[in-house]
């Protein structure tokens, strides 16, 4: 493959992005989408996960000023753009418990009695029951109401000049459910799968309820990452036949990436987890992927009979240091440096890979 094949090809080619999550780091997309633009590539059809859904829902209305905006304001209020403080707030690119929030919770309905019982094995008991039961109502650490706002200000169906398939989880059925943008209800329910992609179950509270056009309700909607974090099989699954295509994995993690030595407190140990499972996933579907596809071209016959599709596949992982740790920082760090550094880095990544397949 060289790069006359990508912008010059034999018959009409579209151009597929899977973006896939990362939270913060998901600013790599953009910088990534704008230097594409710049060399003529403009998505067709994007299919997202998580971080890279509010990228996928803006560039697929062509809103690339606003989803400039977007991750200028993010950056420059260190991610309250996005996220209010509930139980815990952003600080120095990490979540922080807030103490005194908790406190309040667990303590709620508490008097004077209930200490006093605590004298007795019957009140200790009881004291604790009443501290438990509260804690049930607990569903999420950070209020992500400021996204939802800008989502349900932005988000417009008839403004969709591409094909668009937010992924989300339902905590009610388990399964992954992935959607075009025009089978939901309306511009609200679009905006909220969206917003359900990007809310990473414990830190964002799930989006209650889900409602396509059909009559369908999708309960207890959260990030579609548990299921896809790289949705790069739905990507190719949801491409037209009719032409050739070049799908794009603009990916915020690398397979070969080190994981954090730090000492692992609650958060640490999370944002670990998040990038296990993203780079897990990110190599079960591009591994898999990638042998099928290959498959698929060498046996024509095989494709016809199975109905499968094809299409140049274009993988832009995230860059790595000597040691293999990863240059995009961590997931939760929306201080305006880092969102700074990953657009530069996205933006590279694009010139580096044309360089390579134009070799």
């Amino acid at each position: 493959m060289n790069l006359s094949e990508i912008t010059e090809p034999k018959r009409a080619l579209k151009h597929a992005f899977c973006l896939p999550g990362g939270g913060a780091k998901a600013a790599v997309q953009l910088g990534a989408i704008n230097r594409c633009l710049e060399l003529g590539v403009e998505g067709s059809l994007y299919v997202t996960t998580s971080g890279g859904s509010p990228n996928g829902a803006m560039a697929a209305m062509r809103k690339y000023d606003e989803l400039n905006a977007f991750w200028r304001q993010t950056g420059d209020t260190a991610g309250r753009f996005i996220f209010e403080s509930y139980l815990a707030q952003l600080q120095d690119g990490t979540v922080r418990a807030n103490v005194a929030a908790i406190r309040d919770i667990l303590a709620a309905g508490l008097n004077f009695g209930d200490k006093i019982g605590l004298i007795t094995k019957k009140g200790q008991r009881s004291f604790i029951d009443k501290i438990i039961n509260n804690a049930k109502g607990i569903d999420h650490l950070l209020d992500n109401a400021p996204l939802k706002e800008t989502l349900l200000a932005q988000v417009r169906m008839a403004d969709m000049k591409a094909d668009f398939y937010p992924t989300f989880v339902s905590l009610y059925d388990g399964q992954l459910h992935c959607y075009h943008h025009s089978l939901f209800k309306d511009d609200r329910n679009l905006a909220l799968a969206v917003l359900a992609s990007t809310s990473i179950p414990g830190v964002c509270a799930p989006v209650p309820e889900i409602h396509l056009a059909d009559g369908t309700v999708i309960y207890d909607c959260v990030d579609g990452g548990l299921r896809a974090s790289s949705p790069f099989s739905l990507t190719i699954q949801h491409i037209d036949p009719a032409y050739d295509w070049a799908a794009w994995a603009i990916d915020n993690n690398s397979v070969n990436q080190q994981l954090n030595k730090s000492k692992k407190n609650l958060v640490t140990q999370a944002g670990g987890s998040v990038d296990i499972m993203l780079n897990d996933g990110l190599g079960r579907e591009i591994k898999m992927t990638k042998k099928i596809n290959e498959w698929a071209l060498k046996y024509p016959e095989f494709r016809a009979a199975e109905g499968i599709k094809v299409a140049k596949i274009l993988h832009i992982e995230a860059p790595l240091d000597a040691e293999g740790y990863p240059l995009l920082g961590s997931t939760m760090d929306f201080r305006s440096e880092w969102i700074d550094k990953r657009i530069a880095i996205g933006y590279e990544s694009v010139n580096e890979f044309f360089k390579l397949v134009a070799a």
